[in-house]
């Protein structure tokens, strides 16, 4: 077996490229609502990265695992900076990476923690997405319409619908070592 630090080097570059192939349509969302959405993409699949490594790890690797997984912002921070901030749908400023990066932490945390406690992963994603909604639900409504309010969280919960699906679909993927290609997105999963 690879040692850990190369499984989850493979794991994480994985799942940066699982998102840079779905990033989610602008739609109706705000600045603020769209870098949600994009966040909470990266953090439900590097949940999903993170599972893997967790079930694929010895006893003496999971804390190494819990400890690795830290290091998420900073890779995402890293991703959106090289490769993601020019497909962005608006002129991102230099704090955009680093926030984004933060956000999509949270989501990680939260399945972590329902990790041990031996919570499915569809459920751990689940109630990390339902979380996130809940935490950030004011800044993606921020300066939106009241009448249109009704039309951006729908498409947010249909963003957050496909971000689980896309995080399930690319779990399955890293359980049987298959890479990620753009192709697998243009087909459609």
């Amino acid at each position: 077996m690879k040692p850990l630090e190369q499984r989850a080097d493979v794991a994480y570059m994985q799942a940066l490229n699982c998102v840079s192939y779905r990033m989610p349509r602008q739609g109706p969302f705000r600045p603020a609502g769209y870098l949600l959405a994009l966040a909470l993409r990266y953090g439900l699949v590097g949940a999903a990265a993170t599972q893997h490594l967790l079930l694929s790890a010895d006893a003496d690797e999971e804390n190494g695992v819990f400890s690795i997984a830290q290091g998420w912002p900073e890779a995402v921070e890293e991703h959106i900076r090289q490769f993601i901030a020019e497909q962005l749908p608006f002129q991102a400023s230099a704090s955009v990476p680093p926030l984004i990066g933060q956000l999509a932490y949270q989501p990680v945390g939260v399945a972590l923690r329902l990790y041990r406690h031996f919570c499915p992963l569809d459920r751990c994603l689940e109630a990390a997405a339902e979380q996130f909604a809940i935490d950030h639900k004011r800044v993606l409504l921020q300066g939106v319409p009241f009448f249109q309010r009704p039309r951006v969280m729908r498409a947010f919960r249909q963003v957050t619908a496909d971000s689980v699906r896309y995080a399930l679909n690319f779990f399955d993927r890293r359980q049987y070592e298959i890479e990620e290609v753009s192709a697998i997105a243009l087909i459609g999963e």
